[in-house]
């Protein structure tokens, strides 16, 4: 939920960056750090951490940040956590690579406490955002689906009925169909 702790999951081979990041993070309220040293385990450790944000390195042996990016995009559970690239390397080539595949912020490492904080917490809150939105569509859908009673949706310009549910269709004795578009009432 949106009052649970901010989990971050750093991937990155060196654990001096680990170290420097727990500490900038050591006094802010309500974020979890969670280190992972080895980008081969980093799928499957993100997928059961449900992280809030990944911080991650782009050059690690074995898989390259790029390649888990790619990764994480694919993988249903996390193609919608944001991913923060992490680099010493300052090039627009590997920067528009890396927001061509989904990276949602690219850092020079490290920047200092403030600009970390600032940036992990404006991602986390879009990220809690994007959620929120979602469960409250599924209500919506939800309730629009199963309600007894007969809903119809409108269209505030064209004043045209676009989405009827079932009880709407009950009520008017009438195929959905026929009933989309008609003015409504």
């Amino acid at each position: 939920s949106d009052s649970d702790p901010l989990r971050i999951m750093l991937i990155d081979d060196q654990m001096v960056t680990e170290a420097v990041l727990r500490r900038q993070l050591r006094d802010e309220r309500g974020m979890e750090l969670h280190y992972c040293h080895q980008a081969a385990d980093a799928l499957v450790m993100a997928e059961h951490l449900h992280p809030t944000v990944i911080l991650q390195d782009l050059f690690m042996p074995g898989i390259d940040g790029l390649t888990l990016l790619s990764r994480f995009r694919e993988s249903p559970i996390l193609r919608e956590v944001p991913v923060l690239m992490l680099t010493v390397q300052e090039d627009s080539e590997t920067k528009a690579r890396a927001f061509a595949l989904g990276a949602n912020d690219y850092l020079i490492k490290l920047p200092d406490r403030v600009e970390m904080v600032a940036r992990l917490r404006y991602h986390a809150g879009a990220y809690r955002a994007w959620r929120q939105h979602r469960r409250s569509e599924a209500r919506f859908r939800n309730l629009f689906a199963f309600s007894r009673e007969a809903i119809f949706i409108a269209n505030a310009s064209t004043g045209r009925i676009e989405a009827c549910n079932d009880a709407a269709v009950k009520l008017m004795a009438l195929p959905r169909e026929k009933i989309l578009g008609l003015p409504h009432i």
